[in-house]
């Protein structure tokens, strides 16, 4: 009975994340981490995560295939699926704790740039700049799973509407994961124990992806963004005084 309310839980929740991914073009791990470490070691959220979210990227991918802006995405998908792989190899060596923390921290830095710094702060759209937000992002998905935030702050200026934004930044996260979950699988940190959790979170989000992209063009996303952003910046204090206390 237990293990199937965690499911159920774990079901609801990448519901809710895929809406929002949906709705802003990232944003799942955003959700998944506040969930998943409550019931697995975080190493193990990650992963399972990643795989789980290689399937919806997959169908988003496929979906929007034509509106990929290739020529955008190459400078940020190269440095990214590199330093991605060489991380991932090295992130499951580290203390759960650790990676606890530094979770915290990013997520209560993602919350100060999102409700504070973003209407001030523009990247801007050169090569140089597609290869350190790729490297970023590359680094971030090997330790959490999370691509996004580097790479949206490259690609939302740097292409034409929301459809290129939304296409070029899905093939930017199925392509970048790839070497990561290559990592993961090498490191033998999945099991057959993982199946279920795994096909409750990819049952969640393709459902997830239907409703949200249905509200995609009713919701405010601006509003929602900031709403998801303050509770995650509060999540991420309350993980680093856990750990500490």
């Amino acid at each position: 009975m237990r293990q199937m309310s965690t499911y159920l839980i774990v079901g609801l929740s990448a519901i809710l994340a895929s809406i929002i991914h949906s709705t802003m073009g990232f944003g799942s791990p955003l959700v998944l981490l506040n969930v998943l470490p409550l019931f697995f070691p975080l190493a193990k959220s990650v992963a399972v995560m990643q795989m789980s979210l290689i399937v919806l990227n997959i169908y988003f991918f496929i979906r929007y295939r034509d509106s990929v802006v290739w020529k955008v995405l190459a400078p940020a998908l190269i440095p990214a699926s590199v330093f991605g792989l060489v991380f991932t190899l090295w992130s499951v060596s580290l203390e759960s704790n650790v990676l606890t923390i530094c979770l915290g921290v990013v997520f209560i830095l993602l919350s100060l740039y999102e409700l504070v710094f973003s209407g001030n702060v523009r990247v801007n759209t050169s090569k140089t700049m597609g290869f350190l937000m790729g490297s970023c992002s590359g680094i971030t998905n090997a330790f959490f799973g999370m691509a996004g935030p580097p790479v949206v702050m490259y690609l939302v200026p740097a292409v034409d509407g929301n459809l290129q934004y939304f296409a070029t930044s899905q093939a930017f996260f199925l392509f970048s994961s790839i070497p990561c979950l290559v990592g993961r699988v090498v490191s033998g940190i999945y099991d057959k124990t993982d199946i279920p959790v795994l096909l409750s979170l990819i049952a969640g989000l393709l459902l997830g992806s239907v409703v949200g992209l249905k509200l995609l063009k009713k919701i405010d996303s601006k509003v929602f963004k900031k709403l998801v952003y303050g509770f995650i910046g509060v999540n991420g204090i309350y993980m680093i005084i856990k750990c500490i206390l």
